[in-house]
């Protein structure tokens, strides 16, 4: 069975970037802590941290204070500070390759362009740990790949977003309690969510 300690949402820091799709693994990992009545405890570093307790097992939430794409000093340290593996940490990150409505969890593997993950293995040195990516869908036009990363949902994309929380909040007591590889099998094959179908919801 695995054993996840820490879960980790990947974003930028910052009110400029609440709600950008980037930031959606850090926002749907708060939103997920939200059902808990705890405060975070904040470190001189300035990451947050939520011990809760989920299916049974005592698990840390953690939210980071450095920009994206140095995600892995953080990590690093946190993996130190409270002596994890490497397989014992989930990450929660956006994913231009995955539609948006989707969500895949893997046990590893390469960062796939992600510059936040980029850091995270460098600075783990592994890439066998866990993740949940969060599909945000690709950029329209060629080169626009930062702007559509850091701009905001539009209105039906929200409409998508609700059932994504839904999903992530079900998925992560799920591996919690019954490990990754039934978790995969439970939620990787869930059919993406159209935005055409929501057009006139």
């Amino acid at each position: 069975m695995d054993s996840i300690k820490a879960i980790i949402g990947l974003g930028n820091p910052g009110s400029r970037y609440d709600s950008t799709r980037h930031n959606i693994g850090l926002d749907l990992l708060s939103h997920f802590a939200s059902t808990y009545p705890r405060s975070w405890q904040t470190d001189r570093d300035g990451v947050a941290v939520l011990e809760v307790e989920i299916s049974g097992k005592s698990v840390m939430l953690i939210k980071l204070n450095s920009y994206m794409n140095h995600s892995g000093h953080p990590v690093s340290k946190l993996r130190r500070k409270f002596q994890l593996a490497a397989n014992e940490i989930l990450i929660l990150y956006d994913d231009m390759d995955l539609p948006l409505g989707t969500i895949r969890i893997r046990p590893g593997g390469g960062a796939g362009g992600h510059k936040g993950m980029e850091s995270i293995i460098d600075l783990l040195e592994t890439d066998q740990f866990p993740r949940l990516r969060i599909g945000i869908g690709k950029a329209k036009l060629e080169g626009e790949e930062i702007r559509h990363v850091l701009g905001k949902f539009t209105v039906t994309e929200t409409k998508v977003l609700e059932a994504v929380r839904t999903a992530v909040s079900e998925a992560i007591p799920e591996i919690l309690q019954n490990g990754l590889d039934k978790a995969m099998g439970k939620f990787n094959v869930r059919a993406e969510i159209k935005i055409n179908d929501l057009d006139n919801t």
